[in-house]
């Protein structure tokens, strides 16, 4: 606070006129805070300051004390929850279990019955046996063509008894199921330096085969930690244009494919078992893998249902939207390794990712995250109040939403509309109609492809060219292996392998 100084001499200067203003003022009145000398205008000005200091430090309080509030509420719901999760798939393992258990009580009773069987048939026959021999030790008369046709039914039955041996086949996992709960304690600071951002951006428009120069944090060395061990037991291969070509149009999969990615050679997808219970699986579509053609490996999927998934080539993970916030997923050695990655509550959510950053929307705005999945821009965006988001990708310089628009006509018509990154609008066009799901994909650098529940799809540029390619069944999925190779689906136990280089 700053107040009169009866001892104040007054040859003295203004201290903020001279630093700030480059000006002479004599000084009227000394700070008992800083003990500084201002002129009357200056203490009002510095006093002002303090003031607005003040409700600054109140306000930052309050803030973080809400946060704190908000954040324990979080932990603790999502505490109660992660056990009521484990409960709930534990109860279900083990009704499984109980289940195997009497499947497998039965088939042994089964043989047990069966060998009893066995041996009274030949009790039975043994029977007829000593009767004969009897009769011969009775009458004190041996016809040795009885008796020899009585040592070979003797010796028949001893090797039947002799080759009776008990085998045991069993697969009894030992392995116990695995469950983290963790608290990430490490520092994620969101700045509002937009020019940093800004020229981030601008760098990946001028070249998008370089990375931008940006200094990573270590969450950034640990994610590449990761990356090399999820691919440690991945093949080397990587398809060609000719992946799909020659070989059945058609390949099964163990459960209904709801949404789906794929990692440049299998998918993953997720299936709902029942209103209250999702999967999670891999297929593998490489007809040269060892585990092509066995079950898929599936998982529950304990959090609320996948509504969104891509494959982001930059962290080697997918990468799975759901209401309650954003999961990765790793897929190695047989196992699911899935991780939170970013609460962020929403209805409408989906997921797209360039070279460098991961794109969430929701109804209202746009949020963009680095590779340690640090938030570096938020901007806020609504589509027409006539249309409805469905789905949306990226590339390095382009960004395209698919929406459902409401005409006069009370059609659903099925737009596509183009953005820069900047989310200026570049042009929409309308696709069709459109009653169900749809998807739009980025195939290669200015290429998308657009699923809408028909029996066709479409190419299409931002520059507004269009191609429409005709399907062998009806798809509203897709996932996009190379640019010539593309699966889709339509929530069936089924996928359908395209090769655009042979399509007529």
């Amino acid at each position: 606070m700053a107040t009169a100084s009866s001892f104040n001499d007054s040859s003295d200067s203004c201290m903020r006129c001279s630093s700030k203003y480059n000006r002479i003022q004599p000084s009227l009145c000394q700070c008992k805070h800083c003990s500084e000398s201002f002129c009357f205008d200056c203490m009002k000005e510095h006093n002002d300051e303090i003031q607005q200091n003040r409700a600054e430090l109140t306000d930052q309080y309050n803030q973080v004390k809400q946060s704190m509030n908000d954040k324990k509420e979080l932990i603790r719901n999502e505490t109660i929850k992660a056990k009521q999760e484990l409960s709930e798939w534990f109860k279900i393992y083990i009704d499984k279990l109980s289940i195997a258990k009497e499947r497998i009580d039965m088939d042994i009773d089964k043989e047990e019955k069966q060998t009893q069987n066995f041996f009274s048939d030949i009790e039975s026959e043994l029977q007829t046996c000593v009767a004969a021999i009897q009769s011969f030790t009775k009458t004190n008369t041996f016809k040795s063509a009885e008796t020899e046709k009585l040592f070979n039914k003797l010796k028949e039955f001893k090797q039947q008894i002799d080759s009776l041996i008990i085998t045991k086949e069993y697969d009894l996992p030992s392995a116990m199921p695995e469950y983290a709960f963790k608290l990430d304690y490490s520092s994620k600071i969101i700045t509002d330096d937009t020019q940093q951002i800004s020229t981030i951006f601008n760098q990946q428009k001028s070249n998008t085969d370089n990375q931008p120069n940006i200094k990573q944090s270590w969450q950034a060395n640990m994610i590449e930690s990761e990356k090399k061990q999820a691919t440690e037991d991945k093949p080397s291969f990587v398809p060609d244009e000719n992946y799909f070509y020659n070989r059945d149009r058609y390949e099964l999969t163990s459960y209904t494919v709801n949404c789906m990615a794929t990692d440049g050679v299998n998918i993953m997808y997720s299936s709902i078992e029942d209103s209250q219970h999702d999967l999670i699986v891999y297929c593998y579509l490489n007809v040269n893998d060892s585990k092509y053609g066995q079950d898929d490996s599936c998982r529950p999927w304990l959090v609320s249902r996948i509504v969104d998934m891509i494959w982001w080539k930059s962290i080697d993970k997918f990468v799975c939207a759901t209401k309650d916030g954003i999961c990765t997923v790793t897929f190695a050695n047989k196992k699911f390794k899935i991780v939170r990655a970013i609460d962020n509550r929403s209805e409408n959510v989906h997921v797209a990712a360039n070279t460098n950053f991961v794109w969430v929307t929701t109804d209202e705005k746009i949020m963009i995250y680095d590779i340690t999945f640090k938030l570096v821009r938020s901007m806020d965006f609504k589509v027409a109040s006539n249309c409805i988001r469905r789905s949306f990708c990226i590339t390095d310089n382009v960004v395209a939403f698919i929406v459902i628009r409401r005409d006069q006509r009370r059609s659903n018509i099925l737009q596509v509309q183009f953005y820069d990154n900047n989310m200026g609008k570049i042009r929409s066009l309308d696709v069709g109609t459109c009653d169900g799901s749809c998807m739009i994909r980025t195939v290669e650098a200015d290429r998308f492809i657009i699923v809408n529940g028909e029996n066709i799809s479409y190419l299409m540029t931002s520059k507004g060219e269009k191609l429409t390619l005709a399907l062998g069944k009806e798809a509203n999925c897709v996932a996009v292996i190379n640019r010539r190779n593309i699966v889709l689906s339509k929530s069936e136990s089924e996928l359908q392998l395209i090769n655009f280089k042979y399509i007529t």
